[in-house]
């Protein structure tokens, strides 16, 4: 037991000396790593550095889309908008579609035309209406 302490004893103090008796470069190069670490640590700065920061106050205000589409200057909004309403358009007549005059999600008035259709066969009926008259006149 005596010898593990003796052991220990010695190797501490060899340790000690040889820390104490470095050579002159090593203790400069010590030196001038830690002063180069605090020039580090004072140019960055921590992260619980405190700095002067002016605090924004923003304002959030909650509006409807249909009181906003009264001003008459135009706002950028950032969201999702859903229609209250929606309407499945069914053709009354066949045909080719000729022209389409609105696009997805653009706003119809009622009683507006929004597609026209080529329907040769109610053509022909009001043609031969007319000849029709025409004939018993």
């Amino acid at each position: 037991m005596k010898t593990l302490f003796e052991t220990l004893k010695s190797y501490a103090k060899n340790t000690v000396s040889n820390f104490w008796g470095l050579s002159r470069i090593m203790w400069i190069a010590i030196i001038l790593a830690i002063v180069l670490i605090i020039v580090f640590f004072i140019r960055t700065g921590t992260p619980t550095d405190i700095r002067n920061e002016v605090l924004v106050e923003r304002l959030v205000l909650v509006s409807r889309v249909a009181d906003l589409s009264a001003s008459v200057v135009p706002i950028e909004l950032l969201g999702t908008v859903t229609s209250r309403n929606e309407a499945i358009i069914r053709a009354e007549i066949g045909g080719q579609i000729l022209a389409v005059h609105k696009k997805l999600g653009d706003y119809v008035p009622a009683g507006s035309v929004i597609a026209e259709f080529e329907n040769r066969i109610k053509e022909l009926h009001h043609e031969r209406n007319c000849l029709d008259l025409y004939h018993t006149r």
